[in-house]
């Protein structure tokens, strides 16, 4: 099973990787910094707008069609609409605040409060580094999959070049019951420079590993909204084994203009490897989840203007 893994995983790389070089040997030899996906949706930016023009408020809104999280989902779509405003200062420290609304139509609320703080740093013109640490508060009556999740700690590799560009992002989760979740996404992806290089196309191939105990916690708090007592509950297939989760292909596209950034990601998810949980309720009835996994699409936007802090002339 793992080889077959393995071989599928390896035959999107290589075609990604032929097609990716192809392209990029048309392109210029000069290596060109690029913006990143944490660019945008995290205030900073890999290009010297923060060196040149200092440190700068941003307020932004972010859309995402359905809150998918390494390959899984709610029985129906979760779209969010969140609107956020942070503070990124000329060094890479930032810190953002999000106030996430449920936009479904029989249930609509303001569904999630996200604080983060990170921060970004480029290492030798090529190795873009990002760290971060997210506070999440859900609503009692979440739908999100990730609503177990109190917070998350990240750290994130980017090495850019003209060619195929590797990353990795490594992620600890810890849940609403004190269980820590492991996962690291490992990718590539090539970066296309449009309209003088204000646009940035990124199509990008990656995998999720990791374990799952916050998708345990998820279907035993939705059972719990149903009204049952739980008195004990176990993961048949292992939930804490660190295994992969999914596939996902995106085409992240960025653009600036002036003090305005703008993000459009697609993105398609397969995931791997379905969990079963086990229920034991209070009066000793068994109850057997079986996740039933579906390949997702889903979208993310985000526009975002930035307030820079004018620099105080000398003299």
């Amino acid at each position: 099973m793992i080889y077959s893994y393995l071989m599928k995983y390896l035959t999107l790389l290589i075609a990604f990787s032929v097609i990716s070089s192809t392209v990029a040997l048309a392109q210029h030899t000069t290596h060109k910094k690029r913006d990143t996906p944490q660019s945008v949706t995290t205030d900073n930016t890999n290009d010297d707008d923060n060196t040149t023009k200092g440190s700068y408020l941003s307020i932004g809104a972010n859309y995402i069609s359905n809150n998918v999280y390494l390959g899984r989902k709610d029985s129906i779509a979760v779209p969010y609409i969140s609107p956020y405003i942070g503070y990124t200062l000329k060094n890479g420290l930032y810190a953002k605040c999000l106030e996430s609304y449920q936009a479904t139509k029989t249930d609509a609320h303001f569904d999630l409060f996200t604080f983060e703080l990170g921060y970004t740093h480029l290492f030798w013109n090529t190795l873009s580094t990002s760290a971060s640490y997210d506070k999440y508060s859900f609503s009692d009556s979440s739908e999100n999959i990730k609503s177990s999740i109190k917070s998350s700690l990240m750290l994130s590799f980017l090495y850019m070049n003209n060619y195929v560009e590797p990353l990795a992002t490594f992620i600890i989760d810890r849940t609403n019951e004190n269980k820590t979740d492991i996962v690291a996404n490992f990718g590539i992806d090539h970066t296309f420079f449009l309209l003088h290089d204000n646009m940035n196309i990124i199509p990008t191939l990656s995998a999720n590993f990791g374990t799952q105990n916050y998708y345990n916690e998820a279907i035993i708090k939705k059972e719990t909204k149903k009204g049952k007592k739980v008195v004990n509950q176990r993961a048949v297939n292992a939930t804490n084994q660190f295994e992969l989760l999914d596939y996902e292909l995106s085409v992240q596209a960025i653009y600036k203009i002036q003090n305005w950034v703008f993000l459009l990601v697609p993105t398609y998810a397969l995931p791997e490897n379905p969990s079963t949980t086990t229920i034991i309720t209070k009066t000793g009835g068994t109850n057997v989840f079986a996740e039933q996994i579906s390949n997702s699409f889903f979208i993310e936007l985000d526009a975002s203007y930035r307030f820079y802090h004018k620099k105080k002339k000398k003299g």
